[in-house]
């Protein structure tokens, strides 16, 4: 635990250090470690950040990635005596899911784990202030989809693909402003190569940042785009957002119900399992106006008065798969040797093991 690893991707030339944080228990196992567990790991590994930067090591330029396993599932547990903010009586739920108790008690234990993970970021931005580097260090802070409920993780509405994206530092990134214009996590890569004065490689896709932080422009895109392919199954895909419009093509016309191993276990999708979630049926594409639809529920795709604004997003989109060389344009997308998720019932079998073995080590 206590090792800092080399990031290859980072360019020596610049004299740049890089090290990154320590992960626990290996694999499958580290994925289904229950929330006492995660809550140890999460501290240790900012413990263990936050000793390198109060070393000698930090007193040149570096790179650090701390990675926070919270707030995955398996979620920690409320503790609404001590935080009254994590009472399943009041949590209100995440706007895709109805308001019952299962769903709220599922709801507080996220806002437990995202408190667990806030306070070991805090040990890490506490050694930042002691060592004295914080006005010198650009901290980024985001996370990789939307929380992991129903409706939300894995899928493309604003609900999985909005995710925080807080920026600290020099170069203009203080003084708590918000900005409201639509950003990507491409954008951060050419936003450090303008800050740090390298030349962005050619082949770089994303804008910088820094015309929305100078205040130059409102936007920097008119639209950004996502996909999803596999997460623990194959789900292909993909979709554009404008700052009114979001449209949503599905590429697996076999694909008439929910795919249920895409939605993580948890008190909420127990609950839409028992009220018929699995014969719930999904769309081919979906067409939603976000003025008058923020949650993304009421799809125009088949209404005729929206057809061109649906052809024209349609448009855009596939002309984006093909500047991306998407595989998808060929036909169903093959799952790689080592991809994300389990392949047959011999690896199923070893990752049940792994689990039984972590949650035993637990008790």
């Amino acid at each position: 635990m206590d090792q800092l690893r080399r990031w290859r991707g980072l360019p020596r030339t610049f004299g740049v250090r890089s090290v990154r944080g320590i992960r626990g228990a290996p694999g499958a196992a580290r994925r289904r470690l229950t929330g006492g567990a995660r809550v140890a790991l999460d501290r240790s590994v900012a413990q263990v950040a936050a000793g390198w930067l109060r070393s000698a090591a930090a007193a040149q330029p570096f790179f650090m990635s701390v990675g926070m396993i919270m707030p995955h599932r398996t979620y920690a547990h409320a503790r609404p005596r001590l935080y009254p903010a994590e009472d399943p009586r009041y949590v209100p739920p995440p706007a895709p899911l109805p308001d019952v108790p299962e769903v709220r008690r599922d709801m507080a234990d996220y806002v437990a784990s995202v408190r667990i993970m806030d306070a070991a970021c805090g040990i890490v931005l506490d050694a930042l202030e002691e060592s004295g580097l914080a006005e010198d260090t650009l901290v980024i802070a985001t996370t990789d989809h939307g929380i992991s409920f129903p409706f939300m993780k894995c899928t493309l509405t604003d609900h999985g693909l909005g995710v925080y994206l807080i920026v600290r530092g020099p170069g203009g990134f203080e003084g708590g402003r918000v900005l409201d214009g639509m950003v990507s996590q491409l954008d951060v890569y050419p936003t450090l190569c303008e800050l740090l004065g390298i030349e962005p490689p050619p082949w770089l896709q994303g804008t910088s940042l820094m015309p929305l932080v100078r205040g130059e422009r409102d936007e920097i895109h008119e639209e950004l785009y996502g996909e999803v392919t596999y997460h623990a199954a194959y789900e292909p895909m993909r979709s554009i957002r404008t700052k009114r419009w979001k449209y949503i093509r599905r590429f697996n016309p076999q694909q008439v119900h929910p795919v249920l191993r895409n939605i993580d276990s948890g008190h909420s999708k127990r609950y839409l399992l028992q009220h018929g979630l699995a014969w719930q049926t999904v769309a081919h594409e979906y067409l939603f106006d976000l003025a008058f639809d923020p949650n993304e529920e009421n799809s125009l795709a088949d209404d005729p008065a929206y057809a061109k604004i649906k052809r024209d997003l349609d448009a855009r989109l596939r002309a984006w798969m093909v500047r991306t060389e998407d595989p998808l344009l060929a036909g169903p997308v093959p799952r790689r040797n080592g991809g994300n998720g389990i392949r047959d019932r011999r690896r199923r079998a070893r990752a049940r093991r792994r689990s039984n073995m972590w949650s035993r080590r637990k008790r």
